[in-house]
């Protein structure tokens, strides 16, 4: 966006300080608040192929945001839409030489497959592959329930599949200019991923979704 390094490090720690500040007035002593540092792709229009990176290419694109999110304080780093798995390689390398636990979540399109074509459990077993399984885990965001459901099945019982730990889904599907799910019918459609990814345990909402849409999702996890 035409920042300088300078700048880039001063808003990352200043993302950070906020939400320790408003923890500090705001929070809840009883319960832990984990900040959580994101790191997103590198355009817009990311499933263009010649925009994705290479694996080195992609840890020293993040690595400055992982730095200045790790010196801030951060308690962990998440690579967010991440597109492929050579992109999630490049961010868990760059968090791993910042001593940051790291997740990462992939989106995949309405087929249920990531932009290079690959399946979220060759993705999940590229990324472990390639680093030695430092990640705590892999989540999926950005994209429909059902697509995301699509994508599941498609692994089988493949045992990446138990590296899931999360889902933050969007209620409308790609291109869809309509209102999309309502509460009750996103959350039915998010919960019922737990058959599919059965050590998923964070749910939340992308695209959207608000507050109703998560309520109602609360209502329906333990």
């Amino acid at each position: 966006m035409g920042y300088e390094q300078r700048a880039l490090d001063a808003l990352n720690a200043d993302a950070v300080a906020l939400l320790r500040e408003l923890d500090e007035d705001e929070g809840d002593e009883s319960i832990e608040v984990v900040v959580n540092g994101c790191v997103g792709p590198r355009f817009d229009d990311h499933y263009i192929e010649g925009r994705r990176m290479t694996e080195a290419e992609a840890e020293a694109y993040h690595a400055p945001q992982v730095n200045a999110l790790a010196e801030a304080g951060a308690d962990r780093i998440t690579a967010v839409t991440t597109l492929d798995a050579a992109e999630g390689i490049g961010v868990v390398r760059a968090a791993q030489a910042a001593r940051m636990p790291v997740a990462v979540s992939f989106v995949v399109g309405e087929d249920g497959l990531l932009a290079d074509g690959s399946t979220l459990a060759a993705a999940i077993g590229a990324v472990d592959g390639a680093t030695g399984s430092a990640a705590i885990g892999f989540l999926v965001n950005c994209a429909h329930p059902s697509a995301v459901a699509e994508g599941l099945a498609a692994c089988g019982a493949s045992p990446e599949l138990e590296r899931l730990i999360g889902f933050r889904l969007n209620a409308a599907h790609v291109g869809d200019d309509g209102p999309g799910d309502g509460p009750e019918s996103f959350a039915a459609l998010e919960a019922g991923l737990r058959e599919l990814a059965p050590n998923a345990s964070v749910f939340g909402g992308c695209c959207g979704t608000d507050t109703p849409h998560i309520a109602a999702l609360a209502a329906l996890l333990p």
